[in-house]
């Protein structure tokens, strides 16, 4: 059978556009959000990035990315940003002194900082034995705490394993972590033997029930976790007068148990420090004249609830699945 070639032709005009806008869909609605929440913005522009865009795109994408992590203080996305992106000019002056600054926080001249960077984002067996050595050099915390939160982002399970095997007086916390991420059967035992050590600093004593909270939301004892949140926050000291973590932490456990208005109550007009997508989404959630905006940033749940980390969205999903049900029948 013989086909038409002009309704080819008007077949390939016709398509065309419907795949133009499909591409575009992600950079459209991260623009959308961007203006009630930059910081859920991101997960647009990130997933809009690697559905390979056209090239027009991707510089000011990037540039967007390179911006938001900086104003949300995403310093783990930040760094494994730049060391994979072309910067222009100013942006690469703008990156040397965000790394300066958090180089002067954490007690490590640029240079060092710089080599931390470096070893962390590598895989190879080579550098997580200079990254210990560093360390052990050092003998600074903040080195393994930069090297647990950008690998976990990273995946790179396989070094932080070496890190906890090779390091006998690391901090219980690190090694609980570990565990909890790999979903080891030893992680009860870890929490149980590190609550025994007889010296724990305050701190310690607060990750220790945090991790202990985390473990059991993971394993969906969510009216549990949210006790052991809260009790983490009695250990919880900052200047800043910001709502304690584990308070915060608590409110999620307690929003996916479904109760919502419990988990509202606890952050109700309190000062939250935003330092994830779901901080951000309780947030507004809990806030009656942001509320509204929920279904404008539904776009942004779907692609966050695909994550790993994306528990509350896909519960917050299911949640207006069956509330729209209802309004059906």
């Amino acid at each position: 059978m013989k086909v038409n070639k002009l309704f080819i032709i008007l077949l390939i005009f016709i398509i065309q556009p419907l795949v133009a806008i499909d591409k575009l869909y992600y950079y459209e609605e991260a623009q959308k959000v961007e203006k009630i929440s930059p910081y859920l913005s991101i997960s647009l522009y990130e997933t809009f990035l690697n559905q390979n865009p056209p090239k027009k795109f991707r510089g000011p994408v990037l540039s967007k990315l390179f911006d938001l992590y900086i104003q949300n203080n995403k310093i783990e996305e930040f760094i494994k940003h730049v060391t994979i992106t072309g910067l222009d000019k100013l942006r690469k002056k703008k990156a040397e002194q965000f790394k300066a600054k958090i180089a002067k926080n954490i007690g490590l001249d640029p240079v060092k900082f710089n080599t931390m960077l470096d070893l962390i984002l590598r895989t190879d067996i080579e550098s997580r034995e200079e990254l210990l050595a560093l360390y052990q050099r050092e003998k600074s915390v903040e080195i393994l705490n930069y090297a647990f939160a950008i690998k976990i982002k990273m995946k790179d399970l396989d070094s932080l394993a070496y890190i906890v095997s090779e390091l006998t007086d690391i901090n219980p916390s690190f090694k609980i972590i570990y565990l909890i991420k790999t979903d080891s059967n030893e992680v009860l035992n870890a929490i149980n033997n590190a609550s025994m050590i007889s010296d724990l600093s305050e701190n310690q004593k607060m990750e220790i029930l945090y991790l202990y909270g985390m473990f059991l939301r993971q394993k969906q004892k969510y009216k549990q976790s949210a006790k052991y949140f809260r009790m983490s926050a009695s250990y919880y000291e900052d200047k800043r007068d910001y709502l304690p973590i584990g308070i915060l932490e608590s409110a999620k456990s307690l929003f996916l148990a479904g109760k919502k208005a419990e988990s509202c109550d606890m952050i109700w007009n309190k000062k939250l420090l935003i330092q994830s997508e779901s901080d951000e989404f309780l947030s507004i959630y809990c806030n009656s004249k942001q509320k509204q905006n929920l279904s404008k940033l539904k776009s942004a749940f779907q692609v966050l609830s695909e994550r790993d980390e994306g528990l509350i969205f896909r519960k917050y999903l299911k949640i207006t699945r069956n509330e729209d049900a209802k309004d059906e029948e």
